[in-house]
């Protein structure tokens, strides 16, 4: 059974330097904004009954509708660093935690947080990401937010720019979504055939690792076999900005050899080029840049064989 928070954005982020008086309450429209906390279930999973991970509490930021973005931004963040008073809610960053800086460059928001920050790892980590993201896209333009802390990247990641995607915030069991994508396999005479596919989307997936999971599954037809060698497998995928980033463990790279690596390579990267969210595809091993895969130049962004 799948649990947690489905992180599949929809936000649509925007821009923010000052501080204001933060009340939570409804009653002002203009400058009430939704924050974004750890529910009950989040913070014990197994112990609930269930029901989203994140939930917004509507917050009045006291001029929030007038305020310059980085205003705003600063009042939301050092508001979320706060339980949320007269709630069961929970902040999402770790006590003692502080906002050392914010920088805005175009529409891309770095909120730099203290070291507290450092210890949030996993699903944890994902969630107060989000929530600081989910929070943060209400003010006007932002689009793309980042997390530091001290400056720095958290290099344990699989991504550090978090932007206007589908946002999905269910804990339900069920099919939460299809995607309809091309996948492509073996033919017996050495060329690679595509089946049309409906995938199904669960509550956590992401689009590009449903497929891979789909590619190594293999195909429906009997007359087909899977391009990826039996012990392909990945460390983490993710999208940004229309590029899918595949990383791959070393001991795959190492392996590949010879023709195949060709095949393994072409199908990953039509396939993946067949959802409408991804336009290339940057091959990563053990999270760096590597030039060949077996006989395959990996070392820039690729695209699908047209």
């Amino acid at each position: 059974m799948r649990r947690g928070l489905a992180l599949l954005l929809a936000l649509a982020l925007m821009a923010l330097s000052g501080c204001a008086i933060v009340n939570q309450a409804v009653s002002d429209s203009a400058n009430t904004f939704q924050l974004y906390y750890l529910t009950d279930f989040a913070q014990d999973p197994e112990g609930s009954l269930g029901g989203d991970a994140i939930a917004g509490v509507p917050t009045v930021i006291d001029g929030g509708g007038d305020m310059e973005p980085l205003a705003l931004a600063r009042a939301m963040v050092e508001q979320l660093l706060e339980d949320p008073q007269g709630t069961e809610y929970r902040s999402v960053a770790p006590q003692g935690t502080t906002l050392l800086g914010l920088d805005l460059d175009g529409s891309h928001l770095t909120v730099d947080l203290s070291g507290a920050y450092s210890s949030l790892s996993g699903i944890f980590l994902t969630l107060a990401d989000y929530c600081l993201t989910l929070s943060l896209t209400q003010v006007p333009g932002v689009k793309v937010v980042s997390v530091t802390v001290r400056g720095q990247e958290l290099a344990y990641r699989d991504h550090q720019n978090f932007r206007a995607q589908d946002v999905l915030l269910t804990t339900a069991d069920d099919v939460v979504g299809t995607v309809e994508a091309t996948l492509w396999f073996l033919a017996a005479d050495g060329t690679l055939v595509s089946e049309q596919r409906t995938l199904e989307l669960y509550e956590g997936d992401s689009q590009a690792q449903v497929l891979v999971n789909a590619l190594l599954e293999g195909p429906q037809s009997k007359d087909l076999v899977s391009a990826l060698p039996e012990d392909f497998s990945i460390l983490s995928i993710w999208t940004e900005e229309d590029i899918c980033y595949v990383n791959l463990p070393s001991s795959v790279c190492d392996a590949a050899s010879g023709e195949s690596s060709r095949f393994t390579i072409r199908a990953l990267v039509d396939s993946l080029c067949s959802l409408d969210t991804v336009d290339g595809v940057q091959i990563r091993v053990d999270g760096e840049s590597r030039n060949y895969y077996g006989e395959v130049d990996i070392s820039g962004i690729l695209q699908p064989d047209e």
